[in-house]
């Protein structure tokens, strides 16, 4: 998505395409160790991970695999001959999971969001979490 309130691709190729480049970015930024601190955040790495969250959320299958995308980034960026932290796919999957507790917390009463979230959320299942709400 372009923003925080425009609408995710749907085409499946523009879906792809979207999220192998937010995921490029986000693996890029947390595997040299550039995350957001407070409340700055200048190179837009939460929104990133948003994007991310929205493009599996809203799309009508639950077949993306989070570890097999981010293993795909960190293989192209080895490709290139750049070398990114040995704990990049925990960091990554951390990271969108913090921001996938926002996103459900800005969408649903707080009792619900508590709910939901207190059900062990792993991120693996944040499609189906999502239609909780």
């Amino acid at each position: 998505p372009l923003g925080p309130s425009k609408a995710t691709p749907t085409a499946p190729v523009s879906r792809a395409l979207a999220l192998i480049d937010k995921m490029d970015t986000l693996v890029g930024f947390l595997g040299s160790g550039i995350k957001p601190t407070g409340s700055k955040d200048p190179l837009a790495i939460r929104r990133t991970a948003l994007g991310i969250i929205r493009l599996i959320v809203e799309s009508e299958h639950d077949d993306i695999d989070l570890d097999k995308s981010i293993n795909k980034a960190i293989a192209a960026y080895k490709t290139q001959g750049i070398e990114l932290s040995p704990k990049t796919v925990e960091d990554v999957l951390e990271f969108i999971q913090l921001r996938f507790q926002v996103y459900i917390r800005d969408r649903c009463p707080r009792e619900k969001a508590d709910e939901i979230l207190g059900e062990n959320v792993r991120i693996t299942d944040m499609w189906h979490i999502a239609r909780k709400i």
